[in-house]
């Protein structure tokens, strides 16, 4: 499966140039590589379920990672905006309370097939099993979102995170998602399964910035129409 939003459909609706575009980025079925990494090791080995919380005994965390949308060059990312519906009817084991989650930043570039509780790739070991803040994932957290019923899309604002990854500032490791409850468990979309094609989306809001020679076009249009009317 390839990288979390990439072959993404764009759905872009433009208008007059400089104006902000909202771009939404679909179908997390063929675009996101998932895994899930165990704080508990528990479970070792990488799983297609997308659980977040406590699940049979073990503090579950999800792996997302996407390409990044194809943008205009030299386009200003304005917002990103990370949008995803649970799949359970409420949140179990909690007496259907909302559920924080937070997402983080990954540090290294993991592989689906071979990550692990203590690897993010064959023969490559996390610098702390299950992820430690500060080496294998970032200590602040890129967005939070409270989740409480599957019935709408819960926002993760990575606004700042995606433009460190399309300026090239940082690598696009993708996210890791964290719950901030000692109980309870809900069911994110899993990349793999067809049932849950629409639960996550990307919105990008960014603004095209015209190039130099495009700017000297209008520009001189701009001087003809002028001495047109003038004579």
């Amino acid at each position: 499966m390839k990288t979390f939003l990439a072959g993404f459909g764009i759905l872009a609706t433009a208008s007059v140039a400089n104006a902000a575009i909202s771009t939404t980025v679909l179908d997390n079925t063929t675009n996101t590589d998932d895994a899930v990494v165990h704080v508990s090791n528990a479970f070792a080995e990488p799983s297609t379920f997308s659980y977040i919380g406590l699940f049979q005994g073990a503090n579950m965390q999800v792996l997302l990672r996407f390409d990044l949308a194809t943008l205009p060059a030299n386009s200003v990312v304005n917002s990103a905006t990370l949008r995803i519906r649970q799949i359970d009817n409420q949140n179990e084991d909690n007496g259907g309370q909302p559920l924080d989650v937070s997402a983080y930043a990954v540090l290294k570039d993991w592989v689906r097939t071979e990550v692990s509780y203590t690897n993010y790739k064959a023969g490559n070991a996390w610098a702390t099993a299950g992820l430690g803040a500060g080496t294998d994932r970032e200590v602040a957290a890129a967005g939070t979102a409270t989740f409480t019923a599957p019935t709408a899309f819960q926002d993760f604002d990575i606004t700042t995170q995606y433009q460190q990854w399309y300026s090239g500032a940082e690598s696009n490791n993708g996210l890791l998602l964290i719950p901030n409850s000692p109980q309870g468990y809900i069911r994110l979309p899993e990349a793999s399964n067809a049932n849950h094609a629409g639960y996550m989306e990307l919105v990008v809001d960014y603004t095209p910035v015209p190039e130099p020679a495009s700017i000297g076009a209008l520009c001189l249009a701009g001087l003809l129409l002028a001495r047109r009317r003038i004579v």
